[in-house]
């Protein structure tokens, strides 16, 4: 069977990860280096929910846009984190969950808005 093209994607982000860590290694900061390879980590999963076949299998599931909000927040996008979180709370009903999506809601509405 031939490779799905997620499965370039993904050996796509393992590579950007290694030349992020070869690139630590010759920093004099690793301070730097693990918080560039930390945002690499960030969008690639970024990346693949995007690209998650069948998705509309799981959009209606409140787990996909908490995810989401939450690896958003970690890149600043404020905004759109803001928004999944918000997709995230209408579709939980359950008490607890929609008490800890109310609370990284208003973390992502507190935060500075970010143009992107």
């Amino acid at each position: 069977m031939p490779p799905r093209p997620q499965d370039y994607r993904v050996g796509r982000w393992i590579a950007i990860v290694g030349i992020v860590a070869s690139a630590m290694l010759a920093t004099s900061s690793i301070v730097v280096g693990l918080l560039t390879r930390s945002t690499s980590v960030v969008a690639a999963g970024l990346e693949a929910i995007a690209a998650l076949p069948q998705r509309d299998r799981v959009e209606k599931h409140y787990l996909l846009h908490a995810v989401t909000g939450e690896l958003h927040w970690r890149m600043k996008n404020h905004r759109a984190a803001a928004e999944s979180f918000r997709r995230a709370l209408q579709l939980a009903h359950v008490g607890p969950e929609q008490l800890y999506l109310t609370r990284m809601l208003d973390r992502s509405l507190d935060e500075k808005p970010n143009a992107a």
